[in-house]
């Protein structure tokens, strides 16, 4: 199956771009693609997902999905664009494909869709991979909840005349 999670409206295609996907997957496929919207909690879905696809054809600046995905054990295949070879690169570069290139994209996918069978040891590898290099993430949001606790400590000191 494929899910397409999320918008597909951007500032380069409207609203109007889901319902041409919604077409191009009828009717042979539509028993096999889902489309939802956007969900809370992505870490549900990602306990049911063997890949996280990014076909990204823009220049992507970081594309978080992927650390989220490869931190809970599910490898990724991306678009060669943007900030994305930064995050796969060098362990992962493999799983990047030319951005646009239908075929490259469908034999990626088609190689590591099946990790579970033929590599079991790719889940673990892709979380050790975002653990060692991009946990200083969480080192952040504790230095920004350290900073943001003294700025409201500050403010508090002011409104008491302190």
């Amino acid at each position: 199956e494929l899910h397409v999670r999320g918008s597909v409206q951007s500032s380069f295609v409207g609203p109007e771009y889901l319902g041409h996907l919604q077409q191009i997957a009828q009717p042979q496929l539509s028993r096999r693609v889902f489309f939802s919207p956007h969900c809370s909690d992505i870490r549900v879905e990602l306990s049911k997902t063997d890949l996280v696809v990014l076909p990204s054809t823009w220049e992507e600046p970081f594309g978080r999905v992927l650390i989220e995905a490869m931190a809970s054990g599910v490898p990724v295949v991306a678009s060669d664009v943007g900030g994305i070879p930064e995050v796969l690169s060098p362990r992962f570069a493999d799983h990047l494909v030319p951005p646009g290139d239908a075929q490259a994209l469908a034999a990626a996918v088609s190689r590591f869709v099946t990790w579970r069978h033929t590599d079991r040891s790719l889940g673990a590898e892709s979380r050790e991979w975002v653990v060692a290099n991009f946990s200083h993430s969480d080192r952040w949001s504790e230095v920004y909840s350290i900073l943001l606790d003294a700025a409201r400590q500050s403010g508090a000191n002011r409104r008491a005349g302190r």
